[in-house]
């Protein structure tokens, strides 16, 4: 069983449900699908495997869809994904250094990949970036504040 999931829209799909489909490969990108009797003309443009979310080109209509498994579907149902989320309101420092330039503020909205703060250690800058859309509630450290690994650094709003 699949599901793909693309804003509010659920669709579930299992190997008979997928019988209906006849489905043509044009090029490693495009493909050409009948399901009763109406015809689309698919062009995948992106595909993040890290995040299981392809992005597709439906008729000139795009969309962004999540394809879970079985297994993220059950976990997703006894609800165990949400403490993945929790996690990621916690930033911690990856590493023993010290912290360069803190690059928010509390209430600041933030999205996902943006710059948090740069630390550096053992003579190299690296930057901290958001894992996700959000906003800060709050900012454990300054500028010049060594941190020890793990050492809370911000904290979303949950």
């Amino acid at each position: 069983m699949y599901q793909i999931t693309s804003g509010k829209t659920k669709l579930d799909l299992d190997e008979e449900s997928l019988k209906n489909f006849d489905i043509r490969k044009i090029d490693d990108q495009n493909f050409h699908i009948i399901l009763n009797q109406n015809s689309f003309r698919v062009n995948v443009s992106d595909i993040n495997i890290d995040d299981s979310l392809v992005k597709l080109r439906v008729n000139g209509k795009e969309y962004e869809v999540k394809v879970e498994t079985e297994l993220e579907q059950r976990i997703a149902s006894m609800g165990l994904n949400r403490s993945k989320k929790k996690n990621e309101d916690l930033i911690n420092a990856p590493m023993p250094g010290l912290v360069l330039k803190v690059l928010v503020e509390k209430g600041q909205s933030v999205t996902k990949g943006e710059a948090l703060l740069v630390l550096e250690a053992m003579k190299m800058e690296n930057v901290i970036k958001s894992p996700h859309d959000g906003v800060i509630e709050d900012i454990f450290v300054v500028n010049k504040d060594k941190v020890d690994k793990g050492q809370l650094l911000v904290k979303f709003l949950s």
